[in-house]
């Protein structure tokens, strides 16, 4: 009756033991899936970040350029009646 008792306790254990690692490799398949998913959500937002400081950079190039014509060169837009429009 004890060793009865005693296997219907092992099996029992067994059964848990593999019902835990079936469930424990299920959830890490979960956090992996996971896991990549926001690797690739990284990776897009470092791209657009790049694109944006590239833009940044081009933008602030261009106000640079037109501050120093403006202060050093003197330079201004053209008034209205100084301007030719030739027609072809």
């Amino acid at each position: 009756m004890v060793k009865l008792w005693l296997s219907v306790c092992l099996l029992f254990s067994l059964v848990g033991v593999l019902v835990a690692y079936v469930h424990t490799q299920n959830e890490t398949r979960k956090v992996f899936a996971a896991l990549q998913q926001l690797e690739d959500e990284k990776l897009q937002l470092k791209t657009e970040w790049g694109r944006l400081q590239i833009e940044k950079a081009a933008a602030s190039a261009s106000f640079k350029v037109a501050s120093v014509a403006k202060k050093q060169l003197a330079m201004k837009l053209p008034e209205n009646e100084q301007v030719m429009v030739i027609k072809r």
